[in-house]
């Protein structure tokens, strides 16, 4: 998927935009149909499969076009600075890079040096379990594609409070219209948003989740298999 999304909820792309061509492992009617017959754990993984596209049922995929090199539409994705800070142009829309090799995919993505092709098989698809917990996509969504919103709701991440407008405001990405990160704009004031009635009135809405809160260790995770491996612990994206 990788074009950021509330979990388990519908994952439009984002206002205006189109997501890139990539879409190696979606959610086919074959794993729902595998999901019905297994466990929860079996449907977490499916909907992660689905969210990373890094699935270990793809690993001879994986391995032959790793060892290929070859470019290919099939891995086209956005072009970023770094994971998680897609590139805009002059009008604020997400740029994309034209096919490009696995390589190139997975170092956009931030886990590119966690493969090794000549691991042995079983190996090569726990690999890939693990990296799928650690996808951050071009907006800086991570693993599930988790956002900042997401956890802040579910009691595990306090925003970051942002002074650049004078007033300290929480920070957090929103899904605003592309033309409103035209011309270099990485982030700008909004109303508040219902949850934070109350005690603020205004939000700094950023075109990526940066990530610079504060992440809480509480109950269970769904991130990176526990909170301490979450990549935003130890990463700014934005």
């Amino acid at each position: 998927m990788l074009v950021g999304c509330v979990v388990l909820t519908a994952c439009p792309a984002p206002v205006g935009e189109e997501p890139a061509t990539y879409e190696q492992s979606g959610l086919s009617s074959s794993s729902v149909d595998s999901v019905g017959k297994g466990t929860y754990q079996d449907f977490l993984y499916a909907i992660l499969d689905f969210e990373s596209d890094v699935s270990p049922k793809n690993w001879k995929t994986f391995k032959t076009a790793w060892d290929s090199k070859e470019s290919s539409k099939e891995w086209a994705y956005y072009k970023v600075d770094k994971p998680g800070r897609v590139v805009r142009d002059k009008s604020g829309a997400m740029v994309t890079t034209g096919p490009q090799t696995l390589q190139d995919l997975w170092k956009a993505l931030g886990i590119d040096t966690y493969y090794d092709p000549a691991a042995s098989t079983a190996q090569q698809k726990k690999t890939l379990r693990e990296m799928s917990y650690k996808v951050v996509n071009q907006l800086g969504f991570i693993g599930y594609q988790y956002q900042e919103s997401d956890l802040y709701l579910n009691g595990y991440y306090q925003y970051y409070l942002n002074s650049d407008f004078g007033t300290a405001y929480p920070e957090m990405y929103v899904d605003l219209p592309p033309e409103t990160w035209a011309n270099g704009v990485r982030q700008v004031l909004r109303p508040a948003p219902a949850e934070l009635a109350g005690k603020y009135t205004h939000i700094v809405a950023t075109d990526v989740n940066r990530w610079r809160g504060t992440l809480y260790r509480q109950g269970r995770y769904l991130i990176a298999g526990n909170l301490q491996e979450f990549p935003g612990r130890q990463h700014r994206y934005g």
